[in-house]
């Protein structure tokens, strides 16, 4: 028996694309059609023999199956759903439902996710009774194989991992993926194309439409194909073959087949560009002729949960190259832990510039927009993007300025990141759809000059948005040159595993942030460190791989970010200071366990590659601990510091700023060479350190590699004791 599915992306269109020549010689059985876009209840086509069964939408021109079989169905059910999305032929051996899978993309991602559940519902009851044939447009491509692009399509309607998920659930539910029983493993082998540049003839597509099967037949199949060579719309035909001998005869439920209740679809939540204002509840208004479901959400009526916010979720991957990458997406998410998929992402840039690192992925932009969307949605009643208003948006940089949901006030650069961030948001936004609003009721360019002279645009709102100036507290970097050696010393003695993060800081220049990216020398990832030796083992260059973030745990933690992506050499300066405590640290380290699939430098007591945040927690308790240290000490300028820091708390930065301090007094004066060294990508911090040179002299001396030779002293009293 040959059963062909075909989502005809209009059945009257097709007709006039000799479709009815294809349908007639196609030698099907049964013929499953979706899309058909029907409203005359008495269309028929000219196919005789065949038992034509129909079932169209409430609206007009809107979505819509069919089965049309040369097997008369003892039964046959088309009244399931107000959009024609699935109808049901019962037969002795079996059951086919035909569905048409609604799009999550238009604002309908709540929508699908309840049809998605009440179909698995309803297919796994019917398999209770006999074998089911599943066919149709699923809207869903599951596997990566089943994408030209899966990197491409990470952030697509169809491929997101909410919907591959619940695909997944409903095949664990008893059903078998009949292409994929004959091509594990094929690639290239899609059903739906873009109509738009050229899709179709570069295969540049989706695999959309299937067969699942209910597992009991699954030796009973016999083939299962695509056509891709057949066209007339933007899917192209699948075929079925198989034994219907072979399946065994279910009990008969005759017109009593379960059903999906018509009123779950109807006041089924739809997502939040869908949302109407529970005290002004009403119909959403959409125009009747638009033919393309997939573009023009249908028509709902819906109340605003109040157990919902936005919030940012984030994917993490590596791809072929062991980079680790990053996509983030706005969801919503409900107390209860459920969330679902927006694609307010696609408004989110993760820098304004026309390239960038596939690395980056504008993750502060979502923590300012995000705020944003909750205050428009949930405080202001907004019920869809385009609802948002210029009062809204004025009223929430008001409050913003002054200090949002109790939040101390941003200091004037944060507020003008802010707005710019908001502002390009909506810009894209606005292009997208069709707002009541214009980018120039919201700002106006300003052509401005840095004080590097460079020409920039700057986004300047047409209303006011006050500035509260709130007291600046200055980063406190500065540090004694004694009480610097002295929190080495106390590293070494008391925290020798903290050792090799905070060498890469003084002696690498490395952030925080980058320190924890490192891999020892072994790692099956590619040495993270390098050494060059000369005739009896001295070593004479150093090179820190911070060529690309990597995975470096198990668990796929991010552990931090490496702001700049180079090979970073470590200073002559400083090669002598760095393999001594480079010694101290691995002899500290030899017996103690690295997860040997990554072997990072630096680890957590589990072993696992030490995050950012825990650098933080733990120095701060290093800090913690040293300000008695100095408080107790003869010299008055390191009790005064130690005052200092009960007020103005140092962090890791102390590190590189020592490391930048070393590297000017040995006489660095190139801004250039200062930048590299640093890994900087602007010239603003090099040119800083090299303008305050005088200052430096003042306050600290250059150091050389004797200065560190008491370390080893340190470290062997402190192993000893141990």
């Amino acid at each position: 028996m040959k059963i062909i599915s075909w989502n005809v992306n209009g059945l009257k269109s097709l007709l006039g694309k000799n479709g009815l020549r294809v349908l007639r010689n196609s030698g099907a059985d049964i013929m499953c059609l979706q899309e058909t876009r029907l409203s005359d209840s008495h269309f028929e086509l000219d196919l005789p023999g065949y038992f034509q069964y129909y079932s169209n939408a409430e609206r007009r021109g809107y979505s819509g199956t069919a089965i049309l079989s040369r097997i008369e169905p003892m039964s046959v059910v088309t009244d399931i759903d107000n959009e024609g999305r699935i109808i049901i032929a019962e037969y002795d051996r079996y059951y086919i439902v035909c569905v048409y899978v609604p799009s999550s993309g238009s604002g309908r991602i709540m929508y699908r996710r309840d049809f998605d559940q009440h179909f698995r519902d309803m297919v796994t009851k019917l398999s209770a009774d006999k074998a089911v044939i599943i066919c149709g447009d699923l809207n869903t491509a599951y596997l990566d194989t089943d994408v030209y692009s899966p990197l491409s399509f990470a952030e697509t309607p169809g491929f997101t991992i909410e919907e591959r998920s619940r695909f997944g659930q409903l095949l664990s539910s008893g059903f078998v993926d009949a292409f994929r029983v004959f091509n594990q493993s094929v690639e290239g082998a899609y059903t739906w194309w873009s109509n738009r540049g050229g899709c179709r003839s570069k295969n540049e597509g989706m695999r959309l439409d299937y067969f699942l099967v209910s597992q009991s037949i699954e030796s009973c199949l016999i083939s299962s194909d695509i056509l891709t060579d057949i066209r007339g719309s933007d899917h192209c035909p699948i075929e079925l073959d198989l034994d219907p001998t072979g399946i065994q005869p279910g009990k008969r439920l005759g017109g009593n087949i379960i059903s999906l209740p018509i009123a779950q679809f109807q006041d089924a939540e739809t997502p939040f560009c869908e949302y109407r204002n529970p005290n002004n509840v009403q119909d959403s208004q959409v125009d009747s002729s638009a033919p393309d479901e997939k573009t023009v959400p249908p028509p709902t009526r819906t109340k605003i949960p109040t157990d919902l916010r936005f919030r940012r979720y984030d994917l993490t991957f590596d791809d072929d190259q062991q980079r680790r990458i990053t996509r983030s997406f706005v969801v919503l998410c409900r107390d209860d832990g459920h969330f679902w998929f927006t694609n307010f992402h696609r408004y989110i840039r993760c820098t304004t510039q026309a390239t960038h690192n596939i690395s980056q992925h504008g993750v502060s932009r979502f923590d300012f927009i995000i705020p944003m969307l909750n205050y428009a949605f949930f405080a202001r009643g907004a019920a869809r993007l385009v609802d948002i208003s210029v009062e809204i948006v004025q009223d929430y940089l008001v409050l913003y300025s002054k200090g949002f949901n109790e939040k101390k006030p941003p200091n004037r650069a944060t507020l003008e990141r802010a707005i710019r961030y908001i502002f390009e948001f909506l810009y894209l936004a606005i292009n997208d759809a069709q707002f009541s609003i214009k980018v120039d009721d919201l700002y106006r360019e300003v052509v401005k000059r840095n004080k590097h002279g460079a020409v920039y645009s700057e986004k300047v709102p047409v209303f006011e948005v006050p500035y509260v100036q709130s007291p600046k507290v200055p980063q406190n970097r500065d540090i004694p040159e004694k009480a610097f050696f002295m929190l080495l010393d106390h590293i070494v003695r008391c925290h020798t595993d903290m050792l090799g993060i905070v060498m890469l800081g003084a002696f690498v220049g490395c952030r925080p942030g980058e320190e924890v990216n490192v891999r020892c020398v072994n790692s099956p990832l590619g040495p993270g460190i390098m050494f060059t030796e000369i005739n009896g083992g001295e070593v004479v260059k150093i090179v820190v791989d911070l060529s690309k973030e990597m995975t470096l745990r198990g668990d796929n933690m991010i552990v931090g970010s490496i702001k700049k992506e180079r090979f970073q050499k470590v200073p002559d300066l400083f090669v002598q200071p760095f393999m001594t405590c480079y010694q101290i640290y691995e002899g500290f380290m030899k017996n103690r366990y690295r997860d040997p699939e990554f072997m990072p430098f630096t680890v957590n007591r589990s072993g696992k590659a030490m995050s950012y945040d825990a650098y933080y927690k733990r120095f701060s308790k290093i800090v913690s601990e040293m300000i008695p240290i100095y408080m107790s000490s003869d010299d008055p300028e390191i009790v005064m510091y130690g005052e200092i820091l009960k007020t103005h708390p140092i962090n890791p930065h102390i590190f590189r700023h020592f490391f930048t301090v070393q590297l000017v007094l040995s006489g660095i004066s190139d801004v250039g060479e200062l930048m590299t060294m640093r890994g900087d990508s602007s010239p603003q911090s090099a040119l800083t350190y090299l303008k305050n040179k005088g200052a430096l002299e003042k306050q600290y001396s250059l150091v050389n590699s004797k200065s560190f030779d008491y370390l080893k002293a340190a470290a062997a009293a402190a192993q000893k004791d141990s």
